[in-house]
């Protein structure tokens, strides 16, 4: 029940809201193609089919951006090699990563310090038999992924804002008899702002990044000196 709960937050926050924002950079794209006609919004109110078309639509292109983020070489950048790798400006105090290598050693009985990062982490993350705090890793991975998502959907559209400016004609109905032109000022402006927010949105998924894997280290260390006792160099 609960990861049935957990599953469905994950398909809105992201998969759907950042699908929300990606379509509305497509609608922008294929609006491009047509200059100088109005763009009218469509009243979900009055169709719920549509509506539901629309949410359904959203929700497949949130997965695309996904799709998109896992290429991204910013994107998918291993925090695991800047977390447990002595030297690096985001490690962890030296003595954390040897008693996670001592740590790794004694549970699994194989000698780690040759292991990749993403490796150790695999093992500690997999290998937590105390205190796992399951919750607090979900809502890390779902912070982590709606990020991951809204900057692609951000940068999406960002672009998509700056290539709209090409276009002759720049007026949006947002109701019947309603209309409002966009001047290239504020285009501009609504591209700033997106591109500032798909940074911003970039900030907040490495720092959830760093979140999730610090407390997965801090939590193998817990969890081992409970079930293994202190380290032999610490009693």
């Amino acid at each position: 029940m609960l990861g049935d709960l957990r599953a469905s937050l994950y398909d809105v926050f992201g998969y759907l809201l950042p699908g929300l924002v990606a379509a509305v950079a497509v609608g922008l794209v294929f609006w491009m193609l047509h200059p100088g006609s109005v763009l009218a919004l469509p009243a979900l109110g009055d169709s719920g089919f549509v509506a539901l078309l629309l949410l359904t639509a959203a929700y497949l292109i949130g997965h695309l951006t996904h799709a998109l983020g896992n290429v991204v070489p910013a994107l998918r950048c291993s925090e695991e090699e800047a977390l447990l790798k002595p030297g690096t400006a985001t490690a962890m105090a030296p003595p954390i990563l040897r008693a996670i290598e001592l740590t790794l050693q004694r549970r699994y009985g194989m000698a780690v310090s040759s292991l990749p990062p993403r490796e150790k982490f695999a093992l500690m993350d997999e290998g937590r038999a105390v205190a796992p705090r399951e919750g607090d890793r979900e809502v890390y991975v779902y912070r982590e992924g709606f990020y991951r998502g809204m900057v692609v959907a951000a940068g999406l559209l960002a672009v998509a804002v700056l290539a709209r400016i090409a276009a002759a004609n720049t007026c949006v109905l947002v109701a019947a008899g309603s209309t409002v032109c966009l001047q290239r000022r504020d285009l501009f402006l609504l591209a700033g702002l997106a591109a500032a927010a798909a940074w911003g949105f970039f900030r907040r998924m490495r720092r959830f990044t760093q979140y999730r894997l610090q407390r997965a280290a801090l939590l193998w260390l817990v969890g081992s000196t409970a079930v293994d006792g202190p380290l032999p160099e610490n009693r």
